[in-house]
Parts: C-alpha cells; structure tokens; sequence
C-alpha cells in the first residue's frame, strides 16, 4: 500500500480578496488553503484549524490598508507556532515591523506579493 502525501495546511491572513484569491489559484492542489480576510477571523481559524504548517501575514488587515495593525496577532501566534511566517506586504517598513513580531520570510524587497506562491512552495520543499 503507498502512503498518499499529505495536503499541508496554511493559513493566510490578508484583507485583500484579489490577492488571495490569486494566491489561492497558484497554490491549488498543493496546499489546504485557509483564508481569513480579518485578524479576528485569523485568530479564530489559527485556534480552531489543525495543522497549520505556514503562516502568510499581511501588515494592514482591519482597517482598510491604512495602518498596520496585525503585530499584536503576530506576536500571539508565535508564542505557540514554531512554523515559517512570512510577512506580506509591498511596504518595507511594515514587512520590518511584522519581522519583529514574529514572521522568520518575507516577500521581496521590492515587496511583490505576488511571490508569496513560489516562497510558500519553496519554504514547504
């Protein structure tokens, strides 16, 4: 009998539907896809989804991309996951400021998010 692979899960939490939806296409059928678009929901979906291997994190979530206000949901979840979380965001500033709460990659220097597919492939192997 062969061991079937096992789809891993990640939870992405970004506000901007196109971007995930984007993300979500490029990563079909390699990973579970888990998308929260406020960080209440991404609260909510890291404590009740089991197996989350990897984390994307936008800066800006709840306030319609004006502020950055998803530290503090860094910082809680990497009390308890050791995964890879990678901050998403095309200002540096804010992918530095998400670095220091608690994500280990980040996107580009340029800040493209449309790498994030091929950093979350790379960082899964």
């Amino acid at each position: 009998m062969t061991d079937m692979p096992q789809v891993r899960t990640i939870l992405i939490v970004e506000d901007d539907d196109v971007w995930a939806r984007s993300w979500e296409r490029a990563l079909q059928g390699k990973v579970n896809f888990v998308w929260a678009s406020s960080l209440a929901e991404g609260e909510r979906l890291f404590r009740e989804t089991p197996g989350i291997v990897l984390i994307v994190m936008d800066a800006c979530v709840d306030n319609g991309g004006e502020r950055p206000d998803s530290m503090p949901l860094t910082r809680r979840i990497r009390e308890t996951f050791a995964g890879p979380m990678i901050a998403a965001s095309r200002s540096h500033k804010y992918r530095r400021m998400l670095l220091h709460a608690g994500c280990n990659y980040e996107v580009s220097e340029e800040g493209d998010k449309a790498d994030v597919p091929h950093l979350v492939m790379k960082l899964l192997g």
